[in-house]
């Protein structure tokens, strides 16, 4: 069986779509096993015919069949979906804002409150961000449907030879593929065919920077625990409000930032230590030593990487430099926390305010409390890298649990306190208008501390190379403009020079002129 990176039977190449892919909560995502013997002759056509022929595919979903399917639906979810479920579920909140403020859906007054509202915004925007973010894909497939490859729907499970033509053509599909989806988890890179699929990647993108979305896994479900949770606090911190607070609010809130900032410490650790293996799996990695489900599999991908190498050592050398630079270079930093797994919060945040703002509390003291709201939102897009980057680099397991207790629950105390702090910062002296207005700038530097943190994102990237190139652009146009006005003075220098030596010379002649006239 050989294969090449390009692909010879284009009736081989078929997609699928996410609809199908996430059918009943990623059910196909459940089977660990992709054995003939799984499947009838029946079932393993109804799989196939969920896949079509096409010329070229949008994404190559390449992932471990030993992972949970939870962390494959999430990372899905967040990457087709999130932005989608965003704009929507910001509609519907904005769209009950102004219903409130005009008093078309009612307010109430709360007797322990100063403003009458309603948190309309932030229920429904809520329930509508989380329905789109699980559901959107189905309308997705009315306005721009995306051709995906999953193994499991595009490669026939009963058909010997069909599978056998498939499998053997995987590293084609992964060059006639947009991008590559990377569902990542610790075990991605110790599977034969995992690696098998990257080495095409980088072997079809050779000199180019790679068409890959990195997905790891453990950031999707801790991201959508961080959203859920902070949903939850809050719709519950302002239902407790309606109620007249029969639970006092610090004590609530202290209480949720004490667990989650455990929970959030606990996770964040164990990804620091994946990404920390990742790097030591492909600058050690073996294709002798890789797992893969069958000897045959094992053939027929020692067969395919002996047609683009001398032999297996010189394929290991490749993948440990070439493969591991351009790989590691595409994933980003370790410590890097993707800005799109932080907006929702804000966004959620965003759904409270306009509950206030709907209520007319911001018609009051608009400044102070723009900057509360700002300089909380800065908090939430602060907070979470910052104890990313903690943990990460406390994130070497220790050598008894009772020591790992007892350092997440330090760490926990830690992210704890800076929450606490921020929470004082800007709801107790910003919106309280302690030390006047000396505070007021504070929001500015929160928002620069994000932007500081959030350099290796790519949408910051971008923008702030916008930033420099107009920079360096003005710098330029200044620079010339400084030289002409520089070379103009000269010539004016110059032209004044030369005309005073001309009236030198005027002034000479007069004299000469004079003087022989006088002889007459």
């Amino acid at each position: 069986m050989a294969v090449s990176v390009n692909l010879r039977d284009f009736t081989l190449l078929r997609g699928t779509s996410l609809r199908h892919i996430l059918h009943r909560c990623g059910r196909h995502f459940s089977m660990a096993s992709l054995a003939a013997q799984t499947y009838s002759p029946e079932e393993g056509a109804m799989l196939y015919a969920k896949s079509q022929p096409v010329q070229k595919l949008d994404f190559f979903i390449s992932h471990s069949w030993r992972d949970h399917r939870f962390g494959k639906i999430l990372a899905l979810w967040i990457h087709s979906n999130l932005h989608f479920a965003m704009a929507v579920s910001t509609t519907v909140a904005v769209s009950c804002g102004v219903l409130a403020r005009v008093d078309i859906l009612p307010r109430y007054h709360p007797e322990t409150s100063d403003v009458a509202f309603f948190p309309w915004a932030l229920f429904l925007g809520s329930v509508t961000f989380f329905w789109a973010l699980a559901c959107s894909h189905h309308v997705h497939v009315y306005l721009w449907d995306k051709s995906y490859f999953l193994d499991k729907f595009c490669v026939h499970q009963t058909d010997l030879d069909l599978k056998q033509r498939g499998v053997t053509s995987f590293a084609a599909f992964v060059g006639c593929a947009n991008r590559v989806l990377l569902l990542w988890s610790p075990q991605y890179f110790t599977r034969l065919w995992c690696t098998l699929e990257v080495a095409a990647l980088v072997k079809a993108n050779s000199g180019k920077p790679l068409p890959l979305d990195f997905l790891p896994l453990q950031l999707a479900k801790i991201s959508f625990i961080s959203w859920a949770l902070y949903s939850i606090t809050i719709s519950i911190i302002q239902t407790n409000r309606q109620l007249n607070r029969p639970i006092p609010d610090l004590v609530f809130i202290f209480v949720v930032m004490a667990v989650a900032s455990y929970l959030l410490v606990v996770s964040l650790r164990q990804y620091g230590r994946a990404r920390q293996a990742l790097e030591k799996q492909l600058r050690t990695f073996a294709v002798q030593e890789a797992d893969c489900f069958s000897s045959s599999d094992r053939r027929a991908v020692e067969k395919a990487l002996l047609r683009w190498f001398a032999n297996l050592d010189v394929c290991n050398k490749h993948i440990r430099e070439g493969v591991s630079d351009q790989v590691l270079q595409a994933l980003g930093s370790e410590v890097h926390y993707p800005m799109k797994m932080l907006l929702p919060i804000v966004m959620i945040n965003f759904f409270s305010e306009a509950d206030y703002i709907a209520g007319r509390f911001y018609d009051e003291d608009t400044l102070y409390r723009l900057a509360t709201m700002l300089g909380w939102s800065a908090s939430l897009l602060v907070i979470i890298p910052l104890s990313h980057r903690l943990c990460y680099c406390f994130c070497d397991e220790r050598s008894s649990p009772l020591r790992e207790v007892l350092l997440n629950v330090s760490l926990g105390a830690l992210v704890a306190l800076m929450w606490v702090v921020a929470f004082v910062v800007n709801y107790r002296m910003v919106d309280s208008q302690v030390l006047s207005g000396w505070l007021l700038p504070l929001p500015v530097l929160e928002w620069l501390a994000f932007f500081y943190l959030q350099r290796g994102s790519s949408g910051v990237t971008k923008f702030v190379e916008q930033l420099s190139s107009a920079a360096a652009q003005s710098e330029t146009v200044w620079r010339a403009q400084m030289e002409a006005n520089k070379k103009l003075a000269q010539e004016v220098f110059a032209m004044r020079s030369d005309m005073s030596k001309l009236g030198q010379f005027r002034a000479s002649l007069d004299q000469a002129v004079s003087f022989v006239d006088s002889r007459k």
